[in-house]
């Protein structure tokens, strides 16, 4: 197992709210790192990339009959151990070398580390209730279905943290703060409220029913208020990504911030479809 940190900013990280970036699940990865870098700025968290080395294709290039297909040549080789080494760590000082460049862009502390363990569920393992775990939708359908990406979807929205979903390809970087309100969802409300005042954005609130919405309302009603946002309400019918995307027609939405009712059993397929659908990042809390 190997680890490397960005010195005296990557040590401050410890102990504080964390924005936790799977980089084995972020594509494409400038794109992807520097929405993660921006979200860490306006969430005021410490961003913590994360490049886990596959310990299964380690132990498969120790296997004498393990076999790679070399492009362009074609031609059938066994596998290198070492070049495989060569390989995993050209990526991830790739990787690294984009984290800190987009975080120093943003102005967040940020840390890097590479390990050996299984990508599927190694960051979600790590992460706790105050943390965010950050991955994104791959572009390709195979990928999505026989991936890594399945399993590390479930790993993350079955653990303590907030999950964030960036969609493979993201639609815009401006527009209103949407938020899923309803009873208990004062938190919710407030987080929605002071990010859309940190950028300068209006919020809508998507509600099944106003009666019980009605706390979740004041909270963000009063919270825009003292950041001089504009607060409108939506009817939300059913908590399904079909009734979701109807509320949000025309609203051009920078983020949605919702809860897990609409991806119940930790369905990847759902979740995937409601953020390509819409473009833009998905906070699960």
């Amino acid at each position: 197992m190997s680890a490397a940190s960005d010195g005296a900013a990557g040590r401050a990280v410890a102990g504080r709210a964390r924005l936790l970036l799977d980089l084995c699940h972020i594509v494409p990865a400038p794109e992807g790192i520097a929405t993660a870098a921006e979200l860490a700025q306006l969430l005021e968290r410490d961003l913590l990339g994360i490049y886990v080395e596959d310990e299964a294709v380690q132990r498969l290039a120790t296997l004498p009959f393990a076999r790679e297909l070399r492009l362009p040549s074609q031609a059938w080789s066994a596998l290198d151990p070492a070049q495989l080494d060569a390989e995993f760590r050209n990526a991830a000082g790739s990787l690294q070398a984009m984290l800190r460049q987009h975080a120093s862009r943003f102005n967040v502390r940020s840390e890097f580390h590479a390990v050996r363990a299984d990508p599927a569920g190694y960051v979600a393992g790590m992460s706790g209730a105050a943390d965010v775990m950050v991955l994104s939708v791959p572009r390709e359908a195979s990928a999505r279905a026989v991936g890594s990406f399945a399993a590390a979807w479930r790993a993350a929205i079955g653990s303590p943290a907030t999950t964030l979903l960036l969609p493979s390809r993201l639609a815009r970087r401006s527009g209103p703060v949407a938020a899923v309100l309803g009873a208990g969802a004062e938190p919710r409300a407030r987080a929605a409220a002071l990010l859309a005042s940190a950028t300068g954005e209006d919020l809508v609130a998507l509600v099944q029913d106003v009666d019980a919405a009605k706390r979740s309302l004041g909270e963000a009603n009063r919270s825009a208020s003292d950041g001089q946002q504009r607060l409108s309400v939506r009817r939300l019918g059913e908590p399904s990504v079909e009734a979701l995307l109807r509320a949000l027609s025309g609203v051009g939405e920078r983020l949605v911030m919702l809860d897990r009712r609409f991806v119940r059993d930790a369905e990847w397929q759902a979740a995937s479809r409601l953020s390509e659908a819409l473009g833009v990042p998905l906070l699960f809390d």
